[in-house]
């Protein structure tokens, strides 16, 4: 059987996954082993608290050449003194990110903040509160000094 992903894919995790999937009240008691549900807005007054940040958005089934792993997304941002947040589109396949044994907090999309259950809808509302317009920046590497987006990229290999 095909599955399309669509939406978050929440309902075919396993119930052990669905259980470490929480809403972000605070970045300031963050654990590890969950990964937080966040809306743009929050994110944006979380990164005026970092001088650089890179926030990169991703899917764990992603094929395309921009995809890498996520050790080599961790690796640029420390190498160039950026905070990092990975924030997953959707949770198809997330045992594929659990593997990749990661040493970042896991954040991912509130979809029911966006009153949007399909990702061609609530992937463009969360990127416009980063203040990314995608008719114009296309990519998943989204750049910021405190809460201005700098730069977006479509993979940290681009130069």
């Amino acid at each position: 059987m095909i599955h399309i992903v669509s939406g978050t894919d929440f309902e075919y995790l396993p119930e052990n996954l669905q259980r470490n999937i929480r809403k972000l009240e605070t970045f300031d008691t963050l654990d590890s082993t969950k990964i937080y549900e966040l809306t743009g807005n929050q994110l944006m007054k979380e990164l005026q608290s970092h001088e650089k940040s890179l926030v990169y958005l991703f899917r764990s089934s992603c094929s395309s050449e921009n995809c890498v792993p996520l050790k080599i997304i961790e690796e640029y941002a420390t190498k160039n003194d950026y905070t990092l947040f990975l924030v997953l589109t959707t949770y198809a396949d997330l045992e594929k990110t659990i593997a990749q044994n990661i040493h970042s907090q896991l954040f991912s999309i509130n979809t029911d903040y966006y009153k949007r259950s399909k990702s061609r809808n609530y992937i463009p509302a969360f990127e416009a509160d980063l203040g990314n317009d995608r008719s114009k920046n296309l990519g998943s590497v989204f750049i910021f000094h405190r809460s201005t987006l700098t730069e977006v990229k479509t993979s940290v290999l681009e130069q």
